[in-house]
C-alpha cells in the first residue's frame, strides 16, 4: 500500500518529489518502488449533499471535491477537500482503501473502504471527531456506490453522524 501512496503523491505534484526522480535511478531499486504504477484510473470526486442524523444549529452546508486513483488489485487512494459540519475547510488524505465490485451479485453495486488522516476539525469542535489532536485525526470511511458507464453514485457514511452522496467522474487513465 505504501507504494499506492507514493504513487499518488508522485501523480498529484507532477512527479516533482525528489524521490519520484530517484525512483527512476538503477543505482536505488528498493526506491523504484515507487515508481506510478500503470493503467490506474483516476477520478474526480464531488459531494455535493450531507445528511446528518442528529440536527444542530451549528451544522453548516457540507461539500467535498478530491481525486482518487483506483489500481488494478482494486486497492484505492486519494485525497480530498470538504468544508466540514462546522464550516471549517477540511481535507482527508487516504493512502488505503478497497472496493469490492458486483457485491451480492448485483452487477455495478459495489462496497468501497478507505482509511486515512483528517484535518481540520479545530477549536471548539475539536471533540466531534474521535482521537483528535490539533485538527488531526484518523479517517475511516465505508461507502456503497453504483458503477455507471460515466460516473458513479455512492453514499459515504460518516460514522454515526450522517451520510454524504458522492459522484464520481472519470478522468483519464495513466
Amino acid at each position: 500500500m505504501a507504494k499506492h501512496c507514493l504513487a499518488f503523491l508522485c501523480a498529484l505534484s507532477g512527479v516533482g518529489l525528489p524521490f519520484c526522480s530517484l525512483a527512476q535511478s538503477t543505482e536505488a531499486p528498493a526506491v523504484a518502488m515507487a515508481l506510478p504504477e500503470k493503467n490506474r484510473e483516476l477520478s474526480f470526486m464531488w459531494g455535493p449533499l450531507t445528511h446528518h442524523f442528529s440536527q444542530s444549529s451549528d451544522h453548516r452546508y457540507v461539500w467535498l471535491v478530491g481525486i482518487e486513483a483506483a489500481y488494478p488489485d482494486q486497492s484505492v487512494a486519494g485525497a480530498t477537500f470538504f468544508s466540514n459540519s462546522f464550516g471549517q475547510p477540511s481535507t482527508y488524505i487516504y493512502p488505503f482503501g478497497q472496493i469490492y465490485k458486483d457485491i451480492f451479485n448485483v452487477q455495478d453495486l459495489y462496497f468501497k473502504w478507505s482509511a486515512g488522516l483528517i484535518y481540520g476539525y479545530l477549536s471548539p469542535y475539536q471533540d466531534k471527531v474521535p482521537y483528535n489532536k490539533n485538527g488531526f485525526s484518523p479517517g475511516v470511511i465505508p461507502a456503497i456506490g453504483l458503477q455507471k458507464k460515466n460516473y458513479s453514485a455512492q453514499l459515504n457514511f460518516l460514522l454515526l453522524e450522517g451520510v454524504m452522496l458522492q459522484f464520481n467522474f472519470p478522468i483519464g487513465t495513466r
